[in-house]
């Protein structure tokens, strides 16, 4: 399915609204001719997967925040790594991207990580060892934790991490 969007409102008949896209208040039949008088820059594929918004854009925004539950606080300097699966290598092959720390509330902001991230597999690792090593905790399980995520629409990614010495959580944040 094609959906096209034009700059002036348009009015098509369309009895099968599988067929049409509602964008930006003008409604396009996919099938009609006036997609084929489009440029190609109007017109787009939607993805198969519904998930995906119908305009996929092509960049999205990541920010993180990391809170210490032994302390009840946040994880102030804990160095975080944002690394990209690498496209076409072997799995597991990832590009840093950005290191940084956390700041005092313990986040990291969008405004610190890259400003345009194309859809795809990042991953953030987060340096715990070191942190709980310079808050005096030598009896930790975990060295850093890593975690995995997708992106795949344009819209604000948050990925926060909740941790103790012997546990940590995550989950897509707002």
């Amino acid at each position: 399915m094609h959906i096209a969007a034009l700059p002036y409102p348009t009015k098509v008949g369309c009895v099968d609204l599988a067929r049409c896209s509602l964008t930006r208040s003008h409604l396009v039949d996919c099938r009609s001719p006036l997609t084929s008088q489009l440029p190609p820059s109007h017109t787009q594929q939607q993805p198969s997967d519904p998930r995906v918004m119908a305009h996929p854009a092509t960049t999205f925004s990541l920010s993180s925040h990391a809170l210490d539950t032994t302390l009840g606080r946040p994880a102030a300097n804990l160095q975080m790594t944002l690394a990209r699966q690498v496209a076409g290598a072997v799995a597991g092959t990832w590009e840093p991207l950005a290191t940084v720390a956390t700041n005092s509330d313990g986040r990291v902001p969008a405004s610190e990580m890259p400003p345009s991230l194309e859809p795809g597999l990042y991953q953030l690792t987060f340096q715990t060892g070191a942190y709980f090593a310079a808050h005096g905790v030598t009896d930790t399980i975990y060295p850093f934790v890593q975690i995995a995520f997708e992106t795949r629409a344009a819209q604000h990614y948050h990925i926060p991490l909740l941790l103790s010495p012997f546990a940590y959580s995550t989950y897509r944040g707002s």
